[in-house]
Protein backbone atom coordinates (compact mmCIF):
# COMPACT_ATOMS: atom_id res chain seq x y z
CA UNK A 1 0.00 0.00 0.00
CA UNK A 2 1.23 3.95 -0.64
CA UNK A 3 0.18 6.87 1.22
CA UNK A 4 1.27 9.53 -0.52
CA UNK A 5 3.36 8.15 -3.03
CA UNK A 6 5.49 6.65 0.09
CA UNK A 7 5.42 2.61 0.43
CA UNK A 8 3.58 1.87 3.62
CA UNK A 9 6.56 0.42 6.41
CA UNK A 10 5.11 -2.80 6.90
CA UNK A 11 7.11 -5.10 9.36
CA UNK A 12 7.96 -7.23 6.33
CA UNK A 13 9.85 -3.98 4.33
CA UNK A 14 11.35 -2.42 7.78
CA UNK A 15 13.11 -5.91 8.11
CA UNK A 16 14.17 -6.17 4.70
CA UNK A 17 15.83 -2.54 5.15
CA UNK A 18 17.10 -3.52 8.15
CA UNK A 19 19.32 -6.60 6.45
CA UNK A 20 20.50 -4.34 4.37
CA UNK A 21 21.70 -1.77 6.36
CA UNK A 22 23.09 -4.45 8.50
CA UNK A 23 25.25 -5.87 5.52
CA UNK A 24 26.29 -2.20 4.16
CA UNK A 25 27.49 -1.77 7.99
CA UNK A 26 29.52 -5.12 7.49
CA UNK A 27 31.08 -3.88 4.19
CA UNK A 28 32.52 -0.81 5.44
CA UNK A 29 33.96 -2.49 8.08
CA UNK A 30 35.58 -5.18 5.81
CA UNK A 31 36.60 -2.47 3.42
CA UNK A 32 38.07 0.09 6.30
CA UNK A 33 40.09 -3.21 7.40
CA UNK A 34 41.24 -3.97 3.29
CA UNK A 35 42.48 -0.56 3.76
CA UNK A 36 44.22 -1.03 6.72
CA UNK A 37 45.97 -4.63 5.53
CA UNK A 38 47.77 -3.97 2.75
CA UNK A 39 51.23 -4.52 3.05
CA UNK A 40 52.57 -0.64 3.30
CA UNK A 41 49.69 0.39 5.59
CA UNK A 42 49.82 -2.93 7.69
CA UNK A 43 51.42 -1.77 11.01
CA UNK A 44 52.14 -4.96 12.83
CA UNK A 45 52.85 -6.28 16.67
CA UNK A 46 54.89 -8.94 16.73
CA UNK A 47 55.68 -11.50 19.35
CA UNK A 48 56.09 -15.16 19.35
CA UNK A 49 53.09 -17.00 18.50
CA UNK A 50 52.16 -20.41 18.51
CA UNK A 51 50.50 -21.05 15.49
CA UNK A 52 48.92 -24.41 16.58
CA UNK A 53 47.78 -22.97 19.78
CA UNK A 54 45.94 -19.98 18.23
CA UNK A 55 44.28 -21.64 15.23
CA UNK A 56 43.00 -24.22 18.20
CA UNK A 57 41.78 -21.29 19.76
CA UNK A 58 39.97 -19.99 16.90
CA UNK A 59 38.35 -23.37 15.66
CA UNK A 60 37.37 -24.10 19.10
CA UNK A 61 35.48 -21.18 18.88
CA UNK A 62 33.71 -22.17 15.83
CA UNK A 63 32.08 -25.48 17.63
CA UNK A 64 28.62 -24.13 17.38
CA UNK A 65 28.78 -23.35 13.87
CA UNK A 66 30.19 -26.52 13.08
CA UNK A 67 27.16 -28.41 15.25
CA UNK A 68 24.63 -26.57 13.39
CA UNK A 69 25.57 -27.60 9.91
CA UNK A 70 26.35 -31.41 10.91
CA UNK A 71 30.21 -30.71 9.91
CA UNK A 72 32.71 -33.18 10.83
CA UNK A 73 35.92 -30.66 12.02
CA UNK A 74 38.96 -31.87 13.32
CA UNK A 75 42.13 -30.20 14.11
CA UNK A 76 45.77 -31.73 13.87
CA UNK A 77 49.00 -30.31 14.76
CA UNK A 78 52.35 -29.29 16.73
CA UNK A 79 53.56 -26.51 17.65
CA UNK A 80 55.17 -24.40 15.45
CA UNK A 81 56.38 -20.94 16.78
CA UNK A 82 56.13 -17.55 14.85
CA UNK A 83 57.44 -14.15 14.86
CA UNK A 84 53.89 -12.18 14.30
CA UNK A 85 51.12 -10.24 14.99
CA UNK A 86 48.68 -12.53 17.11
CA UNK A 87 45.45 -10.59 16.19
CA UNK A 88 46.20 -10.28 12.31
CA UNK A 89 47.85 -13.61 11.63
CA UNK A 90 44.03 -14.70 14.27
CA UNK A 91 42.09 -12.93 11.45
CA UNK A 92 43.26 -14.60 8.43
CA UNK A 93 42.86 -18.09 10.35
CA UNK A 94 39.18 -16.74 10.92
CA UNK A 95 38.46 -16.04 7.41
CA UNK A 96 39.66 -18.90 6.23
CA UNK A 97 37.28 -21.13 8.25
CA UNK A 98 34.28 -19.09 7.89
CA UNK A 99 35.27 -19.41 3.97
CA UNK A 100 35.13 -23.28 4.77
CA UNK A 101 32.23 -23.39 6.78
CA UNK A 102 29.98 -21.21 4.14
CA UNK A 103 30.98 -23.03 1.11
CA UNK A 104 30.64 -27.07 2.74
CA UNK A 105 27.25 -28.46 2.66
CA UNK A 106 26.01 -29.97 5.72
CA UNK A 107 27.12 -33.20 6.83
CA UNK A 108 30.37 -32.22 5.30
CA UNK A 109 33.79 -31.83 6.43
CA UNK A 110 36.46 -29.48 7.72
CA UNK A 111 39.82 -29.85 9.03
CA UNK A 112 43.07 -28.12 10.08
CA UNK A 113 45.89 -28.53 9.77
CA UNK A 114 49.21 -27.03 11.58
CA UNK A 115 52.90 -28.62 10.87
CA UNK A 116 56.80 -26.98 11.25
CA UNK A 117 58.73 -27.11 7.79
CA UNK A 118 61.94 -26.69 8.24
CA UNK A 119 62.45 -23.11 7.88
CA UNK A 120 58.08 -22.29 8.05
CA UNK A 121 55.53 -22.98 9.67
CA UNK A 122 51.99 -23.95 7.81
CA UNK A 123 48.62 -23.79 7.89
CA UNK A 124 46.57 -26.07 6.28
CA UNK A 125 42.79 -25.64 6.05
CA UNK A 126 40.62 -28.52 3.92
CA UNK A 127 37.01 -28.89 3.13
CA UNK A 128 34.69 -30.70 1.17
CA UNK A 129 33.01 -27.92 -0.25
CA UNK A 130 31.89 -26.97 -3.81
CA UNK A 131 35.20 -26.48 -4.85
CA UNK A 132 36.69 -23.90 -7.11
CA UNK A 133 37.02 -24.35 -10.70
CA UNK A 134 40.54 -23.91 -12.21
CA UNK A 135 39.98 -21.01 -14.39
CA UNK A 136 39.06 -19.05 -10.93
CA UNK A 137 41.95 -20.52 -8.54
CA UNK A 138 44.14 -17.57 -10.25
CA UNK A 139 41.68 -15.20 -9.15
CA UNK A 140 40.53 -15.96 -6.05
CA UNK A 141 42.43 -13.44 -4.17
CA UNK A 142 41.50 -10.71 -5.94
CA UNK A 143 39.09 -7.90 -4.16
CA UNK A 144 35.92 -8.73 -4.56
CA UNK A 145 36.21 -12.01 -6.94
CA UNK A 146 33.39 -14.48 -6.25
CA UNK A 147 33.67 -17.37 -8.10
CA UNK A 148 29.69 -18.27 -7.66
CA UNK A 149 27.55 -15.09 -7.53
CA UNK A 150 24.45 -17.11 -7.14
CA UNK A 151 25.73 -19.16 -4.34
CA UNK A 152 27.22 -15.85 -2.64
CA UNK A 153 23.92 -14.40 -2.94
CA UNK A 154 22.73 -16.79 -0.58
CA UNK A 155 25.88 -16.77 1.26
CA UNK A 156 26.71 -13.21 1.72
CA UNK A 157 30.50 -11.54 1.77
CA UNK A 158 31.72 -8.91 -0.26
CA UNK A 159 34.26 -11.22 -1.60
CA UNK A 160 37.51 -9.47 -0.33
CA UNK A 161 38.38 -11.78 2.99
CA UNK A 162 41.00 -13.56 0.99
CA UNK A 163 42.37 -10.46 -0.53
CA UNK A 164 43.05 -9.20 3.05
CA UNK A 165 44.36 -12.41 4.27
CA UNK A 166 46.71 -12.58 1.34
CA UNK A 167 48.09 -8.83 2.62
CA UNK A 168 48.16 -10.13 6.06
CA UNK A 169 50.50 -13.19 5.16
CA UNK A 170 52.72 -11.11 2.47
CA UNK A 171 53.60 -8.07 4.99
CA UNK A 172 54.81 -11.16 7.26
CA UNK A 173 56.80 -12.61 4.24
CA UNK A 174 54.53 -15.31 4.08
CA UNK A 175 52.74 -16.87 1.53
CA UNK A 176 48.97 -18.34 0.88
CA UNK A 177 47.32 -20.86 -1.86
CA UNK A 178 44.56 -22.74 -2.68
CA UNK A 179 44.44 -26.39 -4.05
CA UNK A 180 40.90 -26.87 -5.65
CA UNK A 181 38.44 -28.97 -7.33
CA UNK A 182 34.68 -28.22 -8.23
CA UNK A 183 32.40 -30.99 -6.26
CA UNK A 184 35.80 -32.30 -4.24
CA UNK A 185 36.82 -29.47 -1.86
CA UNK A 186 39.30 -26.77 -1.32
CA UNK A 187 42.78 -26.77 0.58
CA UNK A 188 44.05 -23.61 1.39
CA UNK A 189 47.87 -23.40 2.60
CA UNK A 190 49.33 -20.54 4.99
CA UNK A 191 53.07 -20.49 4.60
CA UNK A 192 54.86 -18.10 7.62
CA UNK A 193 58.56 -18.00 8.40
CA UNK A 194 59.15 -20.15 11.75
CA UNK A 195 60.59 -17.81 14.65
CA UNK A 196 64.11 -19.37 13.95
CA UNK A 197 64.31 -18.64 9.87
CA UNK A 198 63.24 -15.41 10.91
CA UNK A 199 66.46 -14.62 13.69
CA UNK A 200 68.48 -15.90 11.27
CA UNK A 201 66.94 -13.12 8.52
CA UNK A 202 66.48 -10.26 10.83
CA UNK A 203 69.25 -10.62 13.61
Amino acid sequence: MMVEGVMEPTKERLSSCYDELFRLSLLIKDLELLESAEPDNVALEKEDVDLYELSKSIFEGFSNQFREKGIDAKIMGDEAHVVADRKRIGQVITYLLSNAIKYTDEKGSISVLVKRDTNKAVLIVEDTGIGIPKEDLGRVFERFYRTDKSRTRKTGGAGIGLSISKAIVKAHGGVIYCESEPGTGSRFIVELPTKASRNLLFP
